[in-house]
């Protein structure tokens, strides 16, 4: 007698809550310069990382997380090489514009609150 082998479950794509979820505080350690603070927006999809260089100047970035398109996810899940992680990531955004450095966290906070993006997310 012949046992067929059951398929394997296929992963459907995570949920953008779950994605969320899954990259809060992620990849921060993955960063030149010594992270200071991190400032997430309501639904947890956007932040400011907020970097110390070694010279003691402050810079922010401002990051989103990117989705996975759903077709890619089920190319992927297909070739076996889906996971959780893979749904998603951080992009930094703005990467034309040039960078400000601060030399005190209060004069950081002044400039940050006047980007566009963090009344859009934060307030």
């Amino acid at each position: 007698m012949f046992w067929k082998r059951a398929k394997p479950q296929t992963a459907k794509m995570p949920s953008r809550e779950e994605i969320v979820e899954a990259l809060y505080d992620k990849d921060l350690d993955s960063f030149a310069h010594e992270v200071v603070e991190v400032s997430y927006s309501r639904d947890r999809a956007v932040r400011y990382v907020i970097l110390k260089k070694n010279n003691g100047l402050l810079t922010y970035l401002f990051e989103k997380i990117v989705m996975e398109d759903p077709e890619e996810w089920e190319r992927l899940r297909d070739l076996g090489m889906c996971r959780l992680k893979a749904a998603g990531w951080w992009e930094e955004l703005d990467l034309d514009q040039g960078k400000s450095f601060f030399s005190t966290m209060e004069e950081l906070k002044r400039e940050l609150v006047t980007e566009p993006c963090y009344g859009r997310y934060f307030l």
